[in-house]
Order: C-alpha cells, then structure tokens, then sequence
C-alpha cells in the first residue's frame, strides 16, 4: 500500500516558530479536538508556536503517515515508516506548495478578495505540476508554451481559462521578481470572446419574486434585481445603512466603488416589512442564529426561485444584476447613470450591456 505523506513547514520568528501543516484528507478526522488545529488557510493548517507544537504533530501521524519536514525551506527530518523513492519529487512538490502560499499571501496583502485568490491558486498549481521533472524556479515562457500546445490547444479550454492562467501566472512571476524565470511578457493574450449579458425577461423576474413563498427570499431577490447588486454587496449590507429620510440605500463593495442607491418607496416598504416580521440584529439578512447569510445561501435562493418559476435554465445572482443593467438601458437611461448604478470603477463594463439592448 502506498505510503501517504504530510508536509511540515517550519519558518523561524524571533519569538516563536510558525509552522504550516500539510495533510490529506483521510488525516484531517485526527485533529478533531486537539485546539492548536483552528485556522486553515490555502490549504494549510496553520500553528504557532515552537517545539511542543512538533511534537504534538509527531505523535498524532507518525505510525500512519511519511512526514517531511523543513525548516525555512530546507529539508531538516524525514520521519520514515515505509521506504520511498520519491524523497527528490517529494523536496520539489514541498518547495512548490511553499510558494503557492507565499504567492497567496502576496494576493492577499495587495487587496485581493478570498475567491480571486482561490481562484489563482487553483489556476498555477496544475500548471506547475504539469511539469514534475523541473523545480518550479526552472520553469520558463517556453515550458508555458508547450503546456498551451499539449493541455490548452487539445483540450479546447476557452477564451478565458486563458486569459486568467496568463494573468495568474504573471502575477506569481511578479510576487518572486528575478527569483523566478517566467514572466509572460511577450506571450500573446487572447482576445476576450464576444460578450453578450444574460437577460431575463421582466416577466421571468416578477415570476421569481412572486412565486417564492418565504418574504426573507422575496427581498433578497428584489434587492438583487431592483436596486443591481452584487451578492458580496448584498450580504454586507447592514441595518443601519438604510436611510428612510432621505430614502437611500449604502453599498459597501469590497475593493470596488462604495455608493449611495437611491431607494423607491416600494423598495422601503419592502424592507420596512421584512424587518418588522424577521427583525435581525446587525446585517440586514442574517440566520435564524444571527449570522449573516453567505454568498454561497444567496445563489441557492436565487437558483431555487427560477425553479419554482419553472424555467428551464440556470438563474444566478449576477443574471438578475445584468437584466436590470439591460433593462434600464432599453428605456434610454444614460449608460453613465448606469455605470453609477451598478458601481462600475471603468465605463467599458457598463458598455459590454449594450450588446443586449437588441437582444
């Protein structure tokens, strides 16, 4: 039986050690309990402490996993219950995931959101891979080429896999400067695909909102299409943001453009109604146990609410945002006032809109 592997990377502070713990899925059932195993992070378990901290990881895996050590990135201990052959691979993939999460803490100092930044992660990892005879330093625009050749070209993925691995893997060469051989300067990136913004009919929205039972769901959905907000924005939305006297509404939007919505006197009603029966304690849409919904609960409503309006196709949050974009712009409302609306930092976004006026 194959042996399975855990990686321990250790990084020295002057106080204490951080240690980054990387285990497979059929270890993680051994922390259940054990405190010092209380923050996950790009797939790390992350500890601090110094010696007791290893010791505690030793004992828990050592009779059942091969535990590789390091201590600021170089090898210090193998702990061996089962010979392997693949101590070099092994040493390689190590310094890889080091990277990878030195690369995610960069995104993140530099304003990146948690699903951007997840979804670069997830990008550079297999490209990296695709290449398991050369450290990842070594890598350089020919290797991407040939991985385009063989992966990209053959398997017909699209226009925008792409442009966002070109930009993923630009980045990473930004984050380790002269550290690292690749940067993509002079590889071509391809032209977005035409864009053309999904729209729903009005009819096909007020069938969503009228035919879904629960009020909380009724204004999460007008919300989404009344006043075009994005689902990160929705869930931040908090109490005290609604103005009744001067009847507007205050957007906070993580790494993009703040703004005031001015709110109909339907839309205050509809607010005014819900809060009276539900009655939450800070963000305006929270669980029955006071926590705010997630972006993932707001999906799931929306996607339940065109199923009982019976149509046949996938509805998400930003659908609805992008039909009252193209509505407003069939009624001859001025792009920039769209462009204000919605909260667009570039006009150019706004404009991609007006390929569905005709549509």
């Amino acid at each position: 039986m194959k042996t399975q592997e855990i990686f321990l990377f250790r990084k020295t502070r002057e106080s204490h050690s951080e240690f980054r713990l990387k285990i497979p899925n059929s270890a993680v059932k051994l922390l259940s309990g054990n405190p010092i195993f209380n923050k996950r992070k790009s797939g790390f378990w992350i500890l601090r402490g110094n010696e007791e901290v290893r010791k505690t990881v030793l004992d828990l895996f050592t009779s059942t996993y091969h535990i590789h050590e390091y201590v600021d990135d170089e090898i210090f201990q193998e702990t061996h219950i089962a010979q392997t052959e693949l101590k070099n691979a092994s040493t390689k993939y190590a310094a890889l995931e080091d990277a990878i999460f030195e690369f995610t803490e960069w995104l993140e100092r530099k304003g990146y959101k948690d699903n951007t930044v997840s979804s670069y992660e997830s990008l550079v990892r297999p490209f990296f891979k695709h290449f398991p005879d050369l450290h990842f330093r070594n890598i350089c625009d020919l290797h991407y080429l040939q991985f385009e050749e063989e992966k990209l070209i053959n398997k017909d993925f699209s226009i925008s896999y792409k442009r966002q691995l070109i930009n993923a893997l630009r980045l990473f060469s930004n984050c380790f400067g002269d550290r690292f051989h690749l940067n993509l300067n002079k590889v071509q990136m391809p032209h977005r695909e035409a864009y053309s913004p999904e729209v729903l009919s009005l009819i096909d929205i007020q069938s969503m909102i009228n035919g879904t039972p629960d009020l909380k769901q009724r204004t999460i959905l007008a919300c989404l299409y009344n006043l075009g907000l994005r689902t990160s924005e929705l869930v931040n939305i908090r109490i005290r943001d609604i103005d009744y006297d001067y009847q507007y509404l205050k957007i906070h939007s993580d790494g993009k453009v703040n703004r005031r919505l001015r709110c109909s006197d339907e839309m205050l009603r509809k607010f005014d109604q819900y809060l009276n029966e539900f009655s939450p304690s800070h963000y305006l849409f929270e669980s029955k146990d006071g926590v705010r919904y997630t972006e993932r609960r707001i999906q799931q409503i929306c996607s339940a609410a065109a199923i009982n309006a019976s149509m046949k196709r996938k509805v998400s949050p930003a659908v609805l945002r992008q039909s009252l974009g193209v509505h407003l712009l069939r009624k001859g409302v001025d792009v920039k006032t769209v462009q204000k609306m919605l909260g667009h930092r570039h006009l150019k976004s706004t404009e991609r809109y007006t390929y569905g006026i005709t549509a």
